[in-house]
């Protein structure tokens, strides 16, 4: 009987490896975090510079942040009306940069961590082959997840953003 019990736990235990090994940046998105996660934020930018990189999506920015499963409702709301505010102001230009990434440049290699203090919901992204280029990046609980609530100018205080 204890052999037999060993044999399940061992097999249970393989199986929940395997599946943690082979996550997919859904099942990131998707999955509860118990605790604050650079993953979500990882996956949050990276995606967005797969987005930006694409140019054929039909989709305009504030369409494709509203799709994202990994971004809290006030980061929507807030990018909507940063762009939307800019757009009144300056008709032609709008905000001249991009908020996301609180510059005109990115790393088009994507992003890696560089910083996180596990007391705080900030942390630093870095550009993956532009190490030079980095980004406060702010993540929040919601419904037990964890989900990305601010970037570049988002959500982010002028005093814990990163200086250009």
């Amino acid at each position: 009987m204890n052999l037999r019990l060993l044999t399940i736990i061992f097999g249970l235990v393989s199986i929940g490896f395997q599946t943690s090994i082979t996550d997919s940046r859904e099942d990131i998105a998707n999955r509860v975090i118990a605790s604050p996660s650079p993953e979500i934020a990882l996956v949050f930018i990276n995606d967005y510079i797969k987005f930006i990189d694409d140019g054929s999506s039909e989709l305009t920015l504030v369409e494709w942040v509203k799709s994202q499963k990994t971004v809290t409702d006030n980061f929507k709301s807030e990018l909507e009306r940063i762009i939307t505010e800019a757009k009144i102001q300056d008709p032609e230009l709008g905000l001249g940069f991009d908020p996301i990434l609180d510059a005109q440049d990115y790393p088009e290699k994507g992003f890696e961590l560089h910083q996180q203090d596990t007391d705080s919901e900030f942390l630093i992204v870095q550009g993956i082959e532009w190490e030079t280029f980095q980004l406060t990046m702010k993540i929040k609980e919601s419904d037990g997840k964890w989900l990305v609530d601010g970037s570049g100018i988002i959500n982010i205080p002028e005093e814990a953003r990163i200086r250009r």
